[in-house]
């Protein structure tokens, strides 16, 4: 039987960007789809808009919440695929195949797990690419040096984040970080790649502002990995931002 997919939206205050998030997601070939969006009570248009589309949501909330980490958990507990991804508010899929290609990638291999590539382009300008983001060389051991598949990309079975009990709510910044770190390195669960773009992230999110976010997600990652008895160093995540420089240098010419 086809696996059951659920992708899980949060957002706050998203009036300008969740309208393409949504469409992207009702523009999927892929029939066995559970659309969720988990809303902070936003203040602006979003819950009008939530309600213009609702038609292409399978379910949505709209009351106060404790964070980013604190929503994607209410929408896990929602959740009744037998895989669930994330898909954030300015964010939106690449094609109208992308969650075809993860569910077949899923039920041709049995993998507990899977992995893509995205875009990262410019906010205001979502035809201007600013990096490439490939996941196709990922190894869980890389999440020693802080690296990470795209987490628009990671789609895992629900059962598994379950028994984790989803995100830490405690951190502010890597909490998707610790999850894969529990999930790839302490569980090892069985993990696949999907090539091919699968997400298109806009930049601007809350790890990429200037260098004190920079600082504090390395600390937040370093702690992670601490407490969940992964060896590391400071020094090893800090290596990881050669491979961000490859990445912008490897970008596609062409939007």
């Amino acid at each position: 039987m086809p696996p059951r997919i659920s992708v899980i939206t949060v957002s706050y205050n998203s009036e300008s960007t969740i309208a393409d998030t949504i469409r992207s997601m009702a523009s999927q070939s892929y029939p066995h789809v559970e659309y969720i969006v988990v809303d902070g009570r936003s203040s602006d248009r979003t819950p009008d808009i939530l309600k213009e589309h609702n038609a292409s949501i399978s379910s949505w909330i709209s009351e106060p919440d404790s964070g980013i980490y604190d929503a994607m958990n209410k929408g896990l507990k929602m959740a009744t695929g037998d895989y669930v991804g994330f898909l954030n508010s300015d964010d939106f899929l690449a094609s109208e195949n992308a969650i075809q290609e993860i569910a077949e990638t899923l039920a041709n291999t049995g993998a507990d797990a899977t992995h893509g590539n995205c875009l990262i382009v410019d906010e205001n300008d979502p035809s201007k690419t600013l990096r490439y983001y490939s996941s196709k060389h990922f190894r869980p051991w890389h999440l020693r040096f802080g690296n990470m598949p795209p987490h628009a990309t990671v789609y895992a079975r629900r059962e598994l984040l379950m028994l984790e009990k989803g995100f830490r709510t405690d951190l502010k910044i890597a909490a998707d970080f610790d999850l894969l770190v529990r999930i790839f390195l302490k569980r090892r669960v069985s993990l696949t790649y999907v090539p091919g773009i699968i997400s298109i992230n806009r930049n601007g999110g809350v790890s990429t502002r200037g260098i004190n976010s920079t600082i504090s997600i390395n600390r937040e990652i370093y702690s992670s990995l601490k407490s969940n008895e992964i060896n590391s160093h400071p020094t090893l995540l800090w290596s990881r931002y050669l491979f961000k420089v490859w990445q912008l240098a490897n970008r596609p010419r062409a939007n």
